[in-house]
């Protein structure tokens, strides 16, 4: 193994040129079993204070350099226009949730208003039932009386009595009778339904007679 140093006359006024050959046949001695007659070639660079550095064609300022990497976040501007734009949505939602309040108040109120007449109308309504279920009641005048007697079963006597029970026709218009119609309309309902004592009956309650 040999080393050659290019150029020899420079090497001893360049210390870490030197340092570097040192290290080199270092390296050599102790590698020389994985080395077989390999030469090492060593040229000798100049120092590197010798070197200037290159020039720039304009200088180099710090603002210049930190202008790309500005966060827009952090513009006093942009976060001064996101506040107001905040406080604006929070006004319109708590302008929002009190109109909301409002008509659920209405709609309690009226909802208890619709219960309270509903249940003044059933007591009413109850009232009034009982007073045209009580036929003795005093507050009933006469001829409310008589109409109410004239619908009780014994005021048909007479007309059930002219009725043939043995037909099954005036069987039907005997129930028709008893039920509080008089024996012209049950004999004029059963004609009209082909004598159907169904359809008599719907068509009696339907005609408000």
């Amino acid at each position: 193994m040999s080393i050659e140093i290019l150029p020899q006359s420079q090497l001893s006024f360049h210390r870490p040129f030197t340092q570097l050959v040192k290290e080199i046949i270092i390296w050599a001695i102790t590698s020389k079993d994985l080395i077989n007659e390999k030469k090492l070639r060593c040229e000798y660079l100049p120092p590197v204070g010798n070197n200037p550095f290159p020039t720039l064609t304009s200088p180099i300022h710090s603002h210049n350099i930190a202008e790309p990497f500005r966060n827009d976040d952090d513009d006093p501007a942009k976060l001064r226009r996101q506040l107001l734009e905040a406080k604006d949505e929070i006004t319109r939602l708590n302008n929002m949730i009190e109109n909301y309040k409002q008509e659920l108040n209405t709609t309690q109120m009226r909802q208890r208003k619709d219960e309270e007449a509903a249940a003044s109308f059933e007591k009413l309504s109850n009232y009034y039932l009982k007073l045209l279920n009580d036929k003795e009641d005093f507050n009933l005048i006469d001829p409310q009386k008589e109409a109410l007697s004239s619908s009780s079963p014994t005021s048909h006597t007479e007309e059930e009595s002219d009725v043939d029970k043995n037909d099954p026709s005036n069987e039907v218009i005997m129930q028709l009778i008893n039920m509080g119609f008089s024996k012209a309309q049950a004999i004029d309902a059963l004609e009209k339904n082909n004598y159907d004592p169904y359809q008599a009956i719907t068509y009696l309650l339907d005609s408000d007679i």
